[in-house]
């Protein structure tokens, strides 16, 4: 297995602890740490960015993801560039038609035309950019192939789905009349390793939330080109519908859209199975090797856990054959 770029999601409730785990990933190798822009939910967004830059020396860290919405293109394109002079190389953009950060102030995502706008004008105006687009379905992964250097592809682990993705991409990429090389791609699952086999079911639930945050921002437009089982597809639509975004991202014990599928069980495994990476070691290394050799480029992994440092130092042993050194 060649080396490959993993990339740790954080959700910066403290910017202290943001900068520990960035320290943390930098010494371990992963190769890029995204912060989760929420400002309603975490600590701000590019205060923690600029903190973590400057407490590490190789590692590239951004936004996993920021949007246009509840931030004009222009903060986003002056701050790449006021990066690029404080760490040369390792500012990442990552930007989406706003999921939890817009849906909680009541407002509304951008259609793929406005971003596609957004995207362009951050571009022109920030000049050295490493711009990562998120995408949900063929349409964004089209967009993503004509403006981005990488995508994120945020429908899941599902094999069939990430191939659909990359070919709407290398379409988008023809569409400009520049074929060639295709955006980076990189998959997103939350992630959660435990020592022992026992305490795999704890950890599922554990991690529960935020794969069904993932599904929903994933599945609840549309399931097309999306490969979900026709007899499922019922339950996901009715139940995401209720998906409460005023409690997006926090943790079980204070999250209701943990219990969405509760009754069921045949769902949130599939759920689970499809958004998450959980289990021993072994079982984890082995899911990550497959997906790269699938034809990945990188993955993010997204860790709310309750120990986050002690939980990433097993994550860098469980995947240290994979990381930068």
């Amino acid at each position: 297995m060649d080396v490959a770029e993993l990339g740790v999601v954080w959700l910066p409730r403290e910017i202290d602890t943001a900068v520990e785990i960035a320290r943390v990933a930098d010494r371990e190798g992963f190769a890029a740490l995204g912060i989760v822009d929420s400002p309603v939910l975490y600590d701000e967004l590019y205060p923690t960015i600029t903190a973590c830059l400057l407490a590490t020396e190789r590692i590239r860290v951004g936004p996993n993801v920021t949007n246009a919405v509840t931030r004009h293109w222009s903060i986003h394109a002056s701050s790449a560039r006021t990066f690029e002079r404080l760490a040369p190389g390792r500012f990442i953009l990552g930007l989406g038609p706003g999921d939890g950060a817009v849906h909680g102030l009541g407002l509304a995502p951008m259609k793929t035309e406005a971003l596609e706008e957004s995207a362009m004008a951050i571009r022109a105006a920030s000049h050295v950019l490493d711009l990562h687009l998120a995408i949900g379905g063929p349409r964004r992964a089209a967009l993503a192939g004509r403006v981005a250097d990488a995508m994120i592809v945020g429908t899941g682990l599902d094999r069939a789905t990430i191939r659909g993705m990359i070919e709407a991409a290398s379409e988008g990429r023809a569409a400009t009349g520049r074929p060639g090389e295709t955006p980076a791609v990189w998959g997103l699952a939350s992630t959660h390793v435990v020592e022992r086999a026992q305490d795999v079911e704890r950890a599922r639930a554990a991690i529960l939330p935020m794969a069904i945050a993932n599904a929903r921002f994933a599945l609840s437009a549309t399931f097309a080109g999306k490969h979900v089982p026709e007899e499922l597809q019922p339950l996901l639509r009715e139940r995401l519908r209720r998906y409460d975004h005023a409690t997006h991202g926090r943790e079980t014990d204070a999250n209701p859209n943990a219990a969405l599928f509760a009754d069921l069980p045949e769902v949130e495994d599939y759920v689970l199975n499809r958004f998450a990476i959980v289990g021993t070691p072994d079982e984890c290394r082995r899911r990550v090797e497959e997906l790269l050799a699938f034809g990945l480029d990188g993955l993010w992994l997204t860790m709310v856990v309750p120990d986050p440092v002690e939980h990433l130092e097993l994550a860098a042993d469980t995947f240290r054959p994979l990381l930068h050194r």
